[in-house]
């Protein structure tokens, strides 16, 4: 029986070196543990120290019977493990810039309109921040274009097709007259394709020595604007006489050949400087780094206020402002507040969901999210795989978030193993099920443990093989996108207590279905002193999302009872299609959207209700019924030989009590069902319904329809304190003592001092 740690990072080489749970040394990584074996009764502990563990556990061995012979899956001592399915996707400085797309098309350009301030007939120095995708291009990529058709032709800044930087410059306006001048070293050689760099290139017109020189620069580092960290880029181009440079009439353009407007970069401009005088005076300052997504038209930041604007002739590769490429990135939108952050994963795969900070967002549209929203672009609107987000927090900068997205489908993963022990670790955001139960095996514990933000499930077995005598106990499952806690076909046995269940069933496209405690299709459970509440989107919208939900053809012999459920989609505690000898006794479930308690026969072959009990309940101020009792319409005998007794069903929205399609007896889909000793409320319309839009006004019509006396509580309970939702009993409450005797089986009920769900109390009930 030994101990052994875990942790994220974890160097240890095998097992045995991971016995002192010193990091990083003495904990294993989480794959040399899923390669690992163990014995009966070893402990495996995670850390934290490493951070979050971002992995799939897969325990690759079963413990055995006896006392202290399972294996456990703890946390090393005053640890507080996360286990997480998804990944951050990181960032480093933000880099927003122009884009200019490989292919984008002719119409798509930069531009500001001729000014005075950008006539600069004399030393001229011109400085770009920039990434190109290739520094040896096939054909020449423009970057600052002064240099329009006709005779009006300034200045031109360009790299060619062998990577030469060029500076072409003409002191008429005309092109035979130019001042072409050529580094001579390759940017290419300094430089990777798609890496960023500064580059800078002067023109001296009069040296004072009958010449003019023209100088090329780079730098990776720094302010553009800064003198300092500049190294030559080749020798200096000197061209004998001295120039001057056209006061021209033509359009700034930027990333574009103002004479031929197809002929566009492919890379990103983050800004561009045009001094008048080599370090001079600043004419022009276009901070593209500064600006918002998709801005098309911005103020540049010298004292003469230029417009830049963005021109886009539509489509996907328009010429856009937005992330470049380097990681996460977060900008304010103007005069909004409004952040977006756009993140470039070339190491993710297309995420189910993507996390802010620890919150799941929603799904939303390429160029229209709204707050809080996300959208996956596969390798589309930017020419690679990107996660869009906005969120209207006024966040300034990527180090200040986390966003992570689901990429693992399973936090654990237990295939056929038994004896084994899971307690106190945070299981969170995979991609399917936090933890998955799968296969032939039996006695598996999951207890003090947290199962969140799953995309389908916190803990589910799956339909592979037969999973008996499971238990989760105290346990908080919430914000799963379909059921919270889901035993499935093969599930036997499983004991499901003392959980807060929260919250889950709330994605759309996982939703369908689901409950916060499901069972589907298997027997013998005992779900008792759970807490489950607002399981579903919000408001009831189609059969799913109950607090408690029995599915299925085989979901016999099951118990539940001293529930809590409340505000959930549809109904609190459902037993439904095929429930054979199951008991729902003793819950409290309330304010529902749809009913409080059901059992429905569906028309499916052997998927009727039958023998089952409803006993003690209270279900109160649910939207719909307090109790709906059902049969399948047109199959004969689908409800038979239900009891339900000493309930209390009062202030629901439509009848406190609903019996169809042979709920009501009607001798052919059902009968023989019984209902004696329960509390209606006092008499109110249409507060029974006996039989599909037969609904009775007053107990007599109820006992007629029976056919026997129904032994009710003819009046308000007398709840100590409805309002605050304490659905106890007052002492003056007409409803103590008058319900029957049920026998052993059944004799122990709610005392009035349980919480849910680790309060919870019971007792005989002639000692309420």
């Amino acid at each position: 029986m030994a101990t052994y740690y875990v942790a994220e990072g974890g160097t240890a080489a095998n097992k045995a070196a991971a016995t002192s749970g010193t990091y990083p040394g003495g904990c294993m990584s989480p794959a040399v543990h899923n390669g690992e074996t163990f014995s009966a009764g070893d402990s495996v502990l995670f850390s934290d120290e490493g951070g979050v563990i971002r992995a799939t556990i897969t325990p690759p061995t079963s413990g055995t019977s006896g006392v202290g012979e399972e294996i456990t899956y703890g946390v090393k001592s005053g640890d507080s493990p996360e286990i997480s399915g998804a990944d951050v996707i990181t960032g480093s400085t933000p880099e927003i810039g122009a884009i200019f797309p490989s292919d984008a098309t002719n119409g798509d350009n930069v531009t500001t309109a001729d000014n005075s301030a950008l006539d600069i007939t004399g030393d001229i120095d011109i400085r770009v921040d920039i990434v190109l995708d290739d520094y040896s291009p096939a054909s020449d990529q423009p970057i600052v274009s002064k240099w329009g058709g006709g005779d009006e032709r300034s200045y031109f800044v360009f790299i060619n097709n062998a990577g030469n930087l060029f500076l072409l410059t003409t002191p008429d306006g005309t092109y035979p007259n130019r001042v072409e001048c050529v580094a001579t070293a390759a940017v290419s050689t300094v430089v990777g394709d798609g890496e960023r760099i500064q580059i800078r290139a002067t023109q001296d017109v009069d040296t004072g020595g009958g010449n003019n020189d023209t100088k090329f620069y780079y730098k990776f580092s720094g302010d553009l604007s800064s003198s300092s960290g500049w190294t030559q880029l080749g020798s200096t181009v000197t061209k004998s006489g001295t120039t001057s440079i056209h006061a021209g009439t033509d359009t700034l353009f930027i990333g574009v050949n103002g004479s031929n407007t197809a002929q566009i970069m492919s890379g990103n401009v983050f800004r561009v400087m045009l001094y008048d005088g080599i370090g001079g005076t600043v004419e022009y300052d276009a901070r593209f780094e500064d600006e918002d997504a998709e801005t098309t038209s911005f103020t540049e930041s010298s004292s003469n206020g230029l417009t830049v604007t963005i021109n886009q002739n539509g489509g996907d590769s328009d010429i856009t402002i937005g992330d470049t490429g380097a990681g996460v990135f977060v900008w304010a939108a103007s005069g909004s507040g409004t952040n977006e952050f756009y993140l470039t994963s070339p190491s993710i795969s297309e995420p189910p969901q993507v996390f802010l900070d620890g919150t799941r967002m929603s799904g939303g549209t390429v160029g229209s999210l709204a707050d809080h929203e996300w959208v996956w672009d596969d390798n589309d609107t930017l020419g690679y795989d990107t996660v869009y987000i906005r969120d209207n927090t006024g966040t300034p900068n990527s180090s200040e978030v986390v966003i992570e997205a689901s990429q693992r489908n399973n936090c654990l993963a237990e295939t056929a193993k038994s004896y084994l022990t899971i307690d106190g670790i945070v299981f969170e955001k995979a991609s399917q099920d936090n933890v998955k139960l799968s296969g032939a095996g039996s006695n598996i514990v999951a207890q003090n443990c947290e199962f969140n933000n799953a995309y389908w499930r916190g803990i589910q077995k799956d339909d592979v093989g037969t999973l008996s005598a499971v238990t989760v106990n105290s346990c908080v499952v919430s914000y799963n996108g379909g059921s919270g806690i889901h035993a499935a076909i093969g599930a036997d046995g499983w004991t499901i207590s003392e959980n807060d269940v929260h919250n889950n069933c709330v994605l759309n496209a996982r939703s369908a279905y689901t409950a916060g405690i499901k069972v589907n299709i298997s027997p013998n459970h005992i779900i008792e002193k759970n807490l489950s509440y607002s399981n579903g989107l919000g408001e009831w919208s189609s059969s799913t999302n109950c607090g408690i939900w029995c599915d299925g053809n085989g979901c016999d012999d099951i118990i539940v009872r001293y529930n809590r459920c409340y505000d959930n989609d549809f109904i609190g505690i459902r037993l439904e299609a095929g429930a054979t000898d199951c008991v729902a006794m003793c819950n409290v479930v309330f304010e529902n959207y749809h009913s409080g308690i059901a059992l429905k026969a569906n028309a499916d072959a052997g998927a009727e209700v039958s023998g089952n009990f409803i006993y003690n309940n209270t279900s109160v101020g649910n939207a719909y019924y307090g109790a709906i009792i059902e049969g399948s319409d047109g199959d004969a005998d689908s409800c038979i030989n239900n009891e339900i007794k000493n309930n209390i069903l009062v202030n629901n929205g439509q009848r406190n009590l609903a019996t169809r399609f042979g709920g009501e007896n009607d001798g052919t889909e059902g009968s023989g069902n019984v209902y004696e000793y329960n509390c209606l409320g006092a008499e109110a319309n249409d507060f029974v319904e006996w039989g599909l839009s037969n609904p009775l006004d007053t107990y007599d019509a109820w006992e007629t329809a029976y056919g026997g006396t129904t032994h009710s509580v003819e009046a308000d309970p007398s709840f100590t304190n409805a309002a605050a939702d304490d659905y106890t009993l007052a002492s003056d409450s007409p409803c103590i003592g008058a319900g029957a005797n049920l026998g052993a089986s059944y004799d122990d009920a709610l005392m009035p001092s349980s919480t849910w769900p680790d309060g919870v109390v019971t007792g005989d009930q002639d000692d309420y």
